[in-house]
């Protein structure tokens, strides 16, 4: 664009940067090479340019002007950002779920972890790749026959599997962790075991916790039961000897007024034997104490 400065241009808000740039290329007379700088078109959008600038010199090899050239970007940078943004998506998702990937060549002793698998087990990221026997060393003695079992297997008929197993961090820390195997498949020049690894000692804490107040109310349901069998059955002793001397009293009695008195006592306290009797069988069958009785009869009677 002839006989424009910058400052006229759609680029204005760059054109001190850009003249700055200038300045010192011609000044210092060094050649600043592929950097990149943005760049705000006719139409009000931000491009990206890969600039690189170089002095340019007469035949007596004076700085006479300024040589630059420019390359589009754009997409580019707009596709690393975005694969960079998917990148720090998968690390934010992972650590929150605290699962990460690894995969394994088991030929040559390989062994490649994600981010959140160094963290899980308490190592620096950027430490160098540990080998497939070291990383096997940071599971617990009593499951690593059972790991190295699972491996061998799916290394050998591509067969996938998952596991939980106790782990020991670097700091000596235990922690259960879910193992899984997607299988064999191949790539980078080999095959390899693809698989995720995932820290689960909050759900194995909570299914021991279920289980010792499930145990817990098992035991309260069997001192209930117990305490209501024996109630009752201390209860019903004495209402049998209620119950024979209402009887008693009514074979004996007199008047016909006494003996409704009788036969009340009587129907009341059958009824609350029943009741007696169905409580005792209910906490029978809690307890486990029930017991069944064949007996022929006839359904005609």
């Amino acid at each position: 664009i002839v006989g424009r400065l910058d400052y006229e241009l759609s680029w204005r808000d760059q054109a001190a940067l850009y003249r700055a740039d200038d300045w010192l290329v011609m000044r210092l007379g060094i050649p600043k090479l592929a950097y990149d700088e943005p760049q705000t078109t006719p139409s009000g959008e931000t491009i990206w340019l890969r600039t690189s600038k170089a002095p340019l010199r007469n035949a007596e090899g004076k700085v006479i002007g300024l040589l630059g050239v420019y390359e589009d970007i754009t997409e580019q940078r707009q596709a690393r950002e975005a694969q960079q943004e998917l990148a720090l998506f998968l690390r934010q998702t992972q650590r929150i779920a605290h699962l990460g990937g690894w995969k394994a060549n088991l030929e040559r002793n390989e062994v490649k972890w994600t981010e959140e698998v160094f963290h899980l087990v308490g190592l620096p990221p950027e430490r160098p790749p540990v080998s497939l026997d070291e990383g096997l060393r940071y599971y617990a003695p009593e499951c690593l026959p059972a790991v190295r079992a699972a491996l061998e297997r799916a290394w050998r008929e591509g067969t996938p599997f998952a596991m939980e197993v106790e782990m020991i961090a670097a700091d000596g820390r235990r922690f259960w962790a879910e193992l899984r195997c997607i299988g064999r498949v191949e790539q980078e020049g080999g095959n390899w075991l693809l698989g995720t690894f995932q820290d689960i000692s909050e759900r194995i804490e909570a299914q021991r916790e279920m289980l010792r107040a499930n145990e817990a109310a098992d035991a309260a349901n069997r001192v209930k039961s117990e305490f209501i069998a024996n109630v009752s059955h201390e209860i019903r002793t004495p209402l049998n000897a209620i119950l024979g001397l209402a009887q008693l009293g009514l074979r004996k009695s007199r008047g016909r007024q006494i003996a409704a008195t009788f036969e009340q006592i009587l129907h009341s306290g059958r009824l609350l034997l029943g009741l007696i009797n169905d409580v005792l069988d209910f906490s029978k069958i809690e307890a486990e104490r029930l017991t069944v009785e064949r007996i022929e009869f006839d359904p005609g009677e």
